[in-house]
């Protein structure tokens, strides 16, 4: 974590997946890995979702009392942003809520548009409650807009700054066999 390498104090509050530590600290690094019966590391179910809404309040509530942070980020609206909301609302902790897509409603449609439904009162609410909210994109910041107008979306493209790392304008001269070869890894789905 940078912030932690920059000589901050961080704390993660995450869930747990497989025989991971429950917690953990590292030179100023600390994480909290909750137990919420997670099954995939790479997707969380709604009931795993609603018990890390549950189990991170709490968790959340007694390290602000050890810590007392200055500032919580939430890295996704839902699940992330319950506990990071209460903290703001409680105790009025600056809130950064980080958004991803699946946490902005009409962000895949065809899957999540029930969760949604049910979950726009929460996510209007912890948006309101943030201090700033992140896009990861243009269009996702667009997106939000949608059900929130009147906040001001700010965009960090997925954490690259696209004015430093761009394709070069110059045609390589480089045997195409030679060159480096890329790969890239992620979750595709129609938007």
């Amino acid at each position: 974590n940078l912030w932690a390498r920059q000589g901050h104090e961080v704390t993660i509050v995450t869930s747990r997946h497989g025989s991971l530590p429950a917690d953990t600290t590292q030179n100023n690094l600390r994480i909290i890995r909750l137990e919420v019966g997670r099954r995939s590391v790479s997707r969380g179910r709604v009931r795993e979702m609603l018990r890390y809404m549950v189990r991170s309040r709490a968790t959340c509530e007694a390290v602000h009392d050890q810590v007392r942070p200055d500032l919580v980020v939430a890295f996704i609206t839902l699940p992330s942003g319950v506990a990071p909301a209460h903290l703001r609302s409680r105790y009025g902790v600056p809130l950064v809520t980080e958004l991803r897509g699946g946490d902005v409603p009409g962000f895949w449609p065809d899957h999540l548009n029930g969760f949604h439904l049910l979950t726009k009162p929460w996510i209007r609410s912890i948006w309101n409650a943030s201090s700033l909210v992140i896009a990861n994109s243009r269009g996702l910041a667009e997106l939000a807009a949608r059900t929130s107008p009147h906040i001001h979306f700010k965009t960090i493209p997925n954490g690259v700054d696209t004015q430093v790392f761009k394709p070069s304008s110059q045609k390589s001269t480089e045997d195409p066999k030679k060159r480096p070869r890329r790969g890239s890894a992620g979750r595709r789905a129609p938007r």
